[in-house]
């Protein structure tokens, strides 16, 4: 298989691969631009700029895209299903990574009109996957795995949010809708992403972490009371009510302590029978414990934001929930799940530590720029982008990503 001819790579490499290097090449190097271009007088417009094409490719190229790719290849195989016509991971692809090199494009140029194209083709991109994903979800077989709530539930979210957030971030750059980017990050961070690291973590935490089986039911319940919060939180944003936003976050805050307890991460790990893993010894559950972490950090945050609510406190949310949580729950998960998919075994465990320590040092140096100001501050961003880099690079290796034969088998992919 030529890792050239992207028509032969099965769409979690395509996906994954494309959705690695963009935010390698273009999320963590424009977001460490930004904390240098204050020093070199670039205008505030510019800089402005930059930061909502840092935003959308973290999450619209990235975790968005790294999602999809998963969910195209994991959902058919977990309801038994083939791959059939009925879904079309190139065309997807094609659209999102396509739109979206047009729109960097267009800002790298100053070009208005070549970012509006870039914007509707890739919110013709979300359609097609809306599309795909409904079609799944309506023709799968009637069998026991189909009846987890919680899935079905989050791949519901995902094929009505991801067009509406590509759809509202397009209106913003048209002039159309002063909130649409605002709203276009709402929509992706809760209506497609956390719904579906939630439902993802209760299918694979037992599996790879030896968590107790969750609580299904429950945990579709908090993904609906994070749906109640984004719904708020939207309302508020576009008829400009402060105290719906705020109370939206409160509600979210709550919903996501409340998956936690469903998850069951707070109880004891099961103790398998012939398994003699020590589970701490393993850099990967780390990681997920602390992607949790810092979950919980955010739902505090969310919760006590819900009396006061400022641009920093915003800030520093995006990065709690994106680079805390599910950048590091990428890290922990797809460090199991990808080489499954591919039929190999991750690195040695000397490259999940170093992973470990790369994230760990990447979040906390972010959250910090977040959390400060002046040289500090930039200082600390600067960093944060150059270890987020470094963190890509171990993932992609850690994983053979790039890789085109498989190394050693790893036995069926993953169904818990």
């Amino acid at each position: 298989m030529s890792l050239l001819d992207v028509r032969s790579l099965p769409p979690w490499r395509l996906f994954a691969g494309s959705a690695v290097l963009t935010s390698m090449l273009f999320g963590f190097v424009v977001g460490t631009w930004l904390f240098v271009a204050p020093l070199l007088g670039v205008s505030p417009e510019r800089q402005l700029e930059l930061v909502r094409l840092h935003g959308h490719v973290q999450l619209y190229g990235f975790a968005i895209a790294l999602t999809i790719g998963v969910a195209y290849w994991f959902l058919p195989r977990l309801w038994g299903m083939p791959h059939t016509t009925m879904m079309h991971p190139l065309r997807s692809w094609v659209l999102l990574f396509g739109g979206m090199a047009i729109r960097t494009l267009g800002v790298f140029l100053g070009q208005y009109e070549l970012v509006l194209l870039g914007a509707i083709t890739e919110s013709v991109g979300g359609a097609s996957v809306a599309i795909d994903f409904a079609r799944l979800v309506a023709q799968r077989p009637a069998s026991g795995k189909e009846r987890d709530p919680a899935v079905l539930l989050a791949i519901g979210l995902t094929a009505v949010a991801l067009p509406l957030g590509l759809g509202a971030d397009t209106l913003g750059i048209a002039g159309a809708s002063s909130v649409g980017t605002q709203l276009g990050v709402f929509l992706g961070f809760y209506g497609v992403v956390v719904p579906v690291a939630l439902a993802m973590s209760g299918r694979l935490f037992p599996l790879y972490f030896r968590t107790r089986i969750p609580n299904r039911g429950g945990l579709a319940v908090t993904i609906l009371l994070n749906l109640v919060g984004l719904v708020l939180r939207c309302f508020g944003v576009v008829i400009g009510h402060g105290e719906s936003v705020r109370l939206g976050g409160a509600v979210q805050g709550l919903g996501i302590l409340g998956a936690i307890v469903a998850l069951r991460l707070l109880e004891p790990r099961r103790a398998l029978t012939g398994v003699t893993r020590v589970l701490w010894h393993d850099p990967t559950a780390w990681m997920a414990t602390i992607a949790y972490g810092w979950f919980a950090v955010a739902a505090i945050w969310l919760i006590g934001t819900a009396v006061a609510e400022s641009g920093r406190a915003v800030t520093l949310e995006w990065h709690l929930i994106g680079v805390g949580y599910l950048l590091t729950l990428i890290f922990a998960v797809g460090s199991h799940l990808l080489p499954g998919f591919a039929g190999q075994r991750s690195r040695a465990p000397r490259a999940g530590w170093l992973l470990l320590v790369v994230a760990l040092g990447m979040t906390s140096l972010r959250l910090l720029a977040a959390l400060t100001s002046g040289g500090l501050s930039s200082v600390a961003g600067s960093l944060a982008g150059l270890f987020g880099m470094g963190a890509m690079a171990v993932f992609a290796w850690h994983v053979g990503l790039l890789a085109s034969r498989g190394r050693r088998p790893h036995g069926r992919e993953p169904t818990c």
